[in-house]
């Protein structure tokens, strides 16, 4: 009981702010951008965990609490695309709706732990709660009619993305 008790209502202080004013914030941003990246390959290469375990959210919102919100909204941002360069997932049918929700997920972790001073436990759902009404929002946009701008959009970028696949296996 008691140990509950601290996760949820006791405060400390657990994070780091990144301030981007020197190499090492940077340096740290790039390596949580690339464990959230090589994780997952890692985890469907070798068939680790099913198609519902997503390991690329737990960096994101790691990164959102260890050091703010700025890295977790620049993590939070280049992970799938980068993800999609490296490997091509997440698909391109989805990746607007995935980088927006990951996004999300950095940005509020990082604003309700270091601005509200909120306990871990309270950021999470906070973060989790208004990463998926961004992931449903963009969904809902998607068919109600912008569809086939993103699809547009989606059709060039594949094409580029499969160019730079080829390009990088090839070489």
């Amino acid at each position: 009981m008691i140990v509950y008790r601290t996760i949820l209502f006791q405060s400390r202080p657990l994070n780091e702010v990144l301030k981007y004013t020197d190499i090492r914030s940077y340096l740290i941003t790039f390596v949580f951008i690339l464990l959230s990246v090589t994780v997952p390959w890692i985890f469907h290469q070798f068939q680790l965990a099913g198609a519902t375990f997503l390991p690329m959210h737990i960096f994101v919102l790691l990164a959102g609490f260890l050091f703010g919100w700025r890295a977790g909204l620049i993590v939070g941002i280049c992970t799938p695309l980068a993800s999609y360069v490296i490997s091509g997932m997440p698909l391109l049918a989805v990746l607007p709706q995935v980088t927006i929700e990951l996004t999300v997920y950095g940005l509020i972790a990082g604003l309700l732990n270091e601005k509200f001073d909120l306990r871990i436990i309270w950021s999470l759902l906070g973060a989790m709660l208004a990463g998926r009404i961004a992931s449903v929002n963009t969904d809902v946009m998607q068919s109600l009619g912008f569809v086939e701008a993103v699809d547009n959009i989606n059709a060039r970028l594949n094409i580029c993305s499969t160019g730079l696949q080829i390009h990088y296996f090839t070489t």
